[in-house]
């Protein structure tokens, strides 16, 4: 990637590394970084393109992959609100655009749907039912994984409604809504800052302006593109952090550490490429391969980081040690990595 970030996105990458081993340790509240981010036009709807919010990204995982992704989780929430949106939204929309409020992209099932029904599968569940009641729709079920979990967030998610066409619809509301329970996850392995858990909602009430007006498949859709690009940017930009980390010239590890150079010189130009037009999901494998790629290159860079660091970047507070617990998330995250074997095998085979 070629594009030139400004001086105030550098000066809150910079503060970004400086906080990395707090954000490690759980101890940093995320939201001011995200508002700064936002403002300095790093991730603003309007501004920079995907390519050049890609960059951002990347160069913000490339310090700290949990600040990265908490800012990943916002910009989606974003684009749900900013491509698919209405009227009802704009008060959210403006709250998440200026960073004032956080959001929280609870998609993970919607996109899993998404993916059996391109292959001919059935629907897979979505984890939270809406039943109508006058006018107002009652929500129940769970969501076993979120972040940006703060009182004042915005909350987006897919729900299962029937009266729908597409069996499904895509919501936005206050996480604050009575009925709606957060339960926070602990001892999360470098994640701890970025106020990650669960949800359970029981009889949470929400009006019909709630309901986002583009419909279920064609917002997971047009979304998905975006989506796999972005993730790619911090998987992409986690792992150049991990091989700048160490110098293996003169070592039995020089091959290796250049073999990963040239790999993510090939990756960083493959998704410039792609977020060039990353409003485009024709291409689908090619944003699937690279979801895979960039995390396998990250795990592969921060284990050889430890190799050429050698025992004392296996002490929990070396940076080396962080990258490592930070690559660990990037097979789980959704779509997690047998998530996205299946499918590019599924759509190998339907071809």
């Amino acid at each position: 990637m070629t594009t030139v970030l400004t001086d105030p996105v550098r000066s809150t990458i910079a503060a970004v590394a400086a906080d990395a081993g707090h954000v490690d340790e759980a101890e940093v509240d995320l939201r001011p970084r995200l508002r700064e981010v936002l403002t300095s036009g790093g991730l603003h709807r309007g501004g920079a393109g995907v390519a050049a919010q890609a960059e951002v990204l990347a160069q913000l995982a490339r310090e700290c992959m949990a600040t990265a992704f908490s800012l990943w989780g916002h910009r989606m929430a974003l684009e749900y609100l900013d491509r698919f949106g209405g009227p009802e939204q704009a008060t959210y929309l403006a709250a998440l655009a200026d960073g004032s409020r956080p959001g929280v992209s609870a998609m993970a099932a919607s996109f899993r749907r998404l993916a059996h029904q391109t292959v001919g599968g059935e629907p897979t569940p979505l984890g939270v039912t809406a039943r109508r009641d006058g006018t107002e729709l009652v929500l129940d079920g769970f969501l076993p994984y979120a972040t940006n979990l703060h009182e004042d967030a915005v909350l987006v998610l897919g729900v299962e409604l029937g009266e729908d066409r597409d069996g499904a619809a895509v919501l936005a509301l206050d996480l604050a809504t009575p009925g709606i329970e957060v339960r926070p996850a602990t001892d999360l392995l470098a994640l701890g800052s970025t106020r990650s858990g669960s949800l359970r909602l029981t009889g949470a009430r929400v009006p019909d302006s709630a309901v986002l007006p583009t419909p279920f498949t064609e917002l997971v859709g047009g979304s998905r593109a975006t989506f796999l690009t972005l993730q790619s940017a911090f998987c992409l930009g986690h792992a150049r952090g991990s091989l700048a980390s160490f110098d293996a010239t003169g070592t039995a590890f020089a091959d290796e550490a250049q073999t990963l150079a040239d790999e993510q010189a090939r990756l960083g130009a493959q998704l410039h490429e792609l977020a060039e037009d990353a409003y485009d999901g024709a291409a689908q494998v090619a944003y699937l391969t690279l979801r895979l790629a960039t995390m396998d290159s990250a795990q592969h860079s921060a284990q050889l980081a430890l190799c050429v660091t050698g025992g004392r970047g296996y002490t929990r507070t070396h940076p080396v040690a962080r990258r490592l617990r930070e690559s660990a998330f990037l097979p789980v995250q959704a779509p997690t990595k047998g998530q996205l074997l299946w499918e590019l095998q599924s759509l190998s085979s339907t071809a």
